[in-house]
């Protein structure tokens, strides 16, 4: 009854931790590029801070499992990395009237991103011995039934204070503003964190590989090596074109901060509405199968960015954007807590999240070059939808990679079951 009641009160903290992250992704970190735009970076150099997080966050990842156990634990090492984040966030403030601005933002958003890169896997392998293995689809559902509709109220709430502090006094200081909010966001989620149930960590019985020995055990196993592939592929074709929407919306499409922040909280209302169905269905036919079907309407998202510049055209868009990487996202994390052996999932978590980065790093890369080329930088909306294009192409191609990805425990219990049933029936 004792360890029952300590499970349920981690879950609850599990919930609010949540809440309050994502208020400080939708009030703070969703602005990080805006942000930037302020501070007069281009287009380029706004893809080269986004490739710069992703290869220092995917550098850092390749450490996780040494790190966890230099501090003895994955509890504590990721209440060190988020207490990390929110000094950063503390920094930017103080920074944000240095005649250095755009540098001194550059540096801390790489560290606050790596810091978060480095806390990711960690807290996966931490939260996939929390939740019950039956019901993680359901329990994570429930906690985005809770999140998103905060997150779509924290990007609106920080629209209108970008668009009415900086009408009155001035952006920086309304950037200022939504940074404090997400200063105290992020400390709340630090507390509701530190609150949190910890199951003893099971080591891998080779012990910590390191950095190069991540990467080798990847490209060996042929399992490993092809979800790696799946998404290594996918984050390319994502960050080809991400970094580049808020510099396509905000200054090409000359949209104001609150109509930019309503798009990204439509997102958040579908992954909201979607929450519950996904985590069903994860629960029913396994996380696989959704994955594959998701990822297949991964294309149709950059395209429907170039085949309109109406706005209300590109809230349809974002509905859906918001609703299918609701169904990936969950899945990608069930379905590697699924294929996996416990001693094995930081393993497992920490190759994925490099491949993802290191590959986004490509990515992003890539794309600002495309922008930026001989050919195309007489325009920032011709290069930029090129780059949109591009990146429906590129995710075609990570999508059929996913055909390839090895079956899930429960795809492969469920797989096995008619023939298990008259045996359990006798």
């Amino acid at each position: 009854m004792k360890t029952n009641t300590r499970r349920f009160k981690s879950l609850r903290h599990f919930t609010q931790d949540g809440l309050w992250s994502s208020v400080c992704e939708g009030i703070a970190e969703s602005n990080f590029s805006p942000f930037a735009v302020v501070l007069e970076a281009t287009a380029a150099e706004v893809g080269f801070l986004s490739s710069m997080q992703q290869l220092l966050g995917c550098w850092l990842q390749l450490w996780c499992e040494p790190l966890i156990g230099f501090f003895g634990s994955r509890k504590r090492l990721v209440l060190w990395c988020v207490a990390a984040q929110s000094t950063m966030l503390m920094l930017m403030i103080w920074g944000a009237f240095s005649q250095w601005g755009l540098l001194v933002f550059a540096v801390l958003t790489i560290l606050f991103t790596s810091f978060g890169a480095v806390s990711g896997p960690v807290w996966n392998t931490w939260v996939s011995d929390l939740l019950p293995p039956r019901r993680r689809g359901v329990c994570f559902a429930i906690r985005n039934q809770r999140t998103y509709p905060m997150s779509f109220l924290s990007l609106i709430l920080g629209g209108f204070l970008l668009d009415h502090l900086g009408a009155g006094l001035s952006l920086r200081l309304a950037f200022c503003a939504v940074f404090s909010i997400g200063l105290f966001a992020k400390v709340s989620a630090l507390r509701h964190l530190s609150l949190q149930q910890e199951h003893a960590y099971e080591k891998s019985t080779s012990g910590n590989l390191g950095p190069l020995g991540l990467l080798r055990e990847s490209t060996r196993d042929p399992e490993l090596r092809k979800i790696v592939f799946f998404f290594g592929a996918m984050g390319f074709a994502v960050n080809l074109s991400g970094p580049f929407q808020a510099p396509y919306l905000l200054k090409t499409l000359n949209f104001s901060y609150t109509q930019y922040t309503f798009l990204l909280g439509v997102m958040s209302i579908a992954r909201f509405l979607a929450a519950p169905y996904v985590g069903r269905i994860v629960d029913r036919i396994g996380s696989r199968r959704l994955l594959m079907y998701s990822s297949m309407v991964m294309p149709v998202i950059p395209i429907g960015w170039c085949l309109t510049a109406n706005y209300y055209a590109l809230v349809g868009v974002f509905f859906i954007s918001g609703t299918f990487w609701a169904a990936f996202d969950l899945c990608a994390f069930t379905y590697l807590a699924e294929c996996m052996p416990v001693a094995l999932r930081p393993r497992v978590f920490a190759a994925k999240q490099v491949s993802w980065n290191l590959l986004s790093f490509a990515g992003a890369a890539v794309g600002g070059l495309l922008i930026e080329s001989s050919l195309l930088q007489h325009t920032l909306a011709l290069g930029t939808v090129v780059v949109f294009w591009a990146s429906a192409f590129a995710r075609g191609f990570a999508a059929l990679s996913v055909l390839r990805i090895p079956i899930s425990m429960t795809d492969a219990a469920e797989e096995a079951e008619p023939e298990q049933a008259p045996a359990q029936a006798a």
